[in-house]
């Protein structure tokens, strides 16, 4: 269902649907202040993303109590935009997907999904490697402030060229190494010694 192909539009659509996380009294100190981190820079990139492309953008924070408690400005208030088939619709509707880092320093899961769907990528700088050739600027554009977050979009949105290419890019990407075949036909390669 994630499954896209590259598609040239005039107008670009961008999207970044995604959550906060709680951060408890009980957390840990560092697992707070990465929790508070994460969620910051998502709610500023919602902001600042909603400011400046506001007919393109499509996006907010899942409506969780904390969300709303915290970051209600962010919030989209419909909780069934966010359900699985809706949530598809939505992201395959969108050319440009913004990513940004998952908990303990991961990869956020959107890139995934962005990748298989054959988007143009927006991510925050990547802590770890990944299986194949996905590289910045080719794969993906990086960001580590909200402001490259929305210089980086701009570029993609003004460039048909260059979010074409990097759809193409991540549909190939996606097909020799994501897809869920390839990516145990390599592994077992990997652990046979073969690669």
């Amino acid at each position: 269902n994630f499954e896209g192909h590259p598609t040239s539009k005039t107008e670009p659509n961008i999207i970044f649907m995604t959550q906060v996380w709680p951060v408890k009294p009980n957390y840990d100190h560092e697992i707070k202040i990465e929790r508070r981190l994460i969620n910051e820079m998502r709610c500023e990139c919602i902001r600042a993303l909603r400011k400046e492309f506001q007919h393109q953008f499509d996006g907010g924070i899942f409506p969780s109590e904390y969300a709303l408690a915290n970051y209600k400005d962010c919030v989209i208030n419909d909780p069934v935009v966010f359900r699985k088939d809706r949530y598809l619709q939505r992201m395959h509707a969108a050319d440009i997907g913004i990513a940004t880092m998952g908990l303990f320093g991961s990869n956020g899961g959107k890139l995934a999904e962005y990748v298989a769907a054959a988007k143009a990528i927006v991510s925050e700088n990547l802590h770890y490697q990944v299986p194949g050739v996905f590289k910045k600027d080719d794969n993906y554009l990086g960001f580590s402030t909200p402001e490259e977050c929305v210089a980086q979009v701009k570029r993609l949105v003004e460039s048909p060229k260059l979010r074409f290419s990097m759809m193409r890019k991540n549909a190939a990407y996606y097909n020799q190494f994501l897809r869920p075949d390839r990516l145990v036909w390599n592994s077992l390669q990997v652990a046979l010694g073969r690669a």
